[in-house]
């Protein structure tokens, strides 16, 4: 029995389960944590089926089995565009290295951007949804990229005779009128990246020269959210 990817830590509280993939972290119980161990340790050992609802109830095993074949023929319903390999924060706890260069600082190429687009919808089977996320290091520093990929996207739906949505995850230091314009006159749907009182962000998410970000990113987050008010932060 193969688990999911996950990662199982103690805490002075208790034990903790994250799942990488959806991004979700919460507390397991003592008991919970062994079983976890245990499976990951030994996949081929007999387990119950009240273990294998829990570990299913985790996430930890699909519900049904994958729709991938092993000839790679599948339907595409996402993709996540890294645009900017490049950050104007340097959070301490960036997992993209160094301002979110992943290694190497670049920027997506027109034709890298595009070509992404058509590969998505060729290959979307019969979603009657798609969706375009745009990610980083900071998108925006990949802002006119992106504008242009919102509206060819929007004619290849047209094209395609399906819908197509957008996300953005933003640090939201780059925000102007023009942007959340933008953002809500083609439904993108934005989240932002932000820890908090003042003392927690400008600690946290500094600035280059270890300067705070906290009053330069709350009155475009404010900005933000008096045209779009559901917007989430993930901090």
């Amino acid at each position: 029995m193969q688990l999911n990817r996950h990662h199982v830590f103690d805490h002075d509280g208790g034990s903790c389960l994250i799942d990488p993939e959806n991004m979700r972290v919460q507390d397991i119980a003592a008991d919970t944590a062994a079983l976890v161990r245990r499976v990951a340790c030994d996949p081929s050992g007999r387990v119950s089926s009240e273990e294998a609802h829990a570990l299913r109830s985790l996430g930890l095993l699909d519900e049904q089995p994958s729709p991938y074949t092993p000839d790679g023929d599948f339907a595409v319903m996402k993709i996540a565009l890294f645009v900017a390999q490049d950050c104007n924060l340097r959070c301490t706890y960036c997992y993209g290295g160094e301002g979110g260069t992943y290694g190497s600082k670049s920027r997506m190429s027109r034709q890298t951007a595009l070509e992404s687009v058509d590969w998505l919808f060729n290959n979307a089977g019969d979603n009657e949804v798609v969706s375009i996320g745009f990610f980083g290091g900071e998108p925006l520093l990949a802002y006119e990229l992106i504008k242009e990929v919102v509206g060819y996207g929007r004619d290849k739906a047209i094209e395609h005779g399906i819908r197509v949505r957008f996300s953005i995850t933003t640090n939201a230091s780059l925000l102007t009128d023009e942007k959340v314009a933008f953002l809500k006159d083609n439904d993108v749907h934005t989240t932002v990246s932000f820890d908090g009182p003042k003392e927690v962000q400008d600690r946290q998410r500094p600035l280059p020269q270890n300067v705070g970000s906290y009053d330069k990113v709350v009155p475009r987050i404010k900005k933000l959210l008096k045209v779009l008010p559901d917007s989430p932060c993930r901090a």
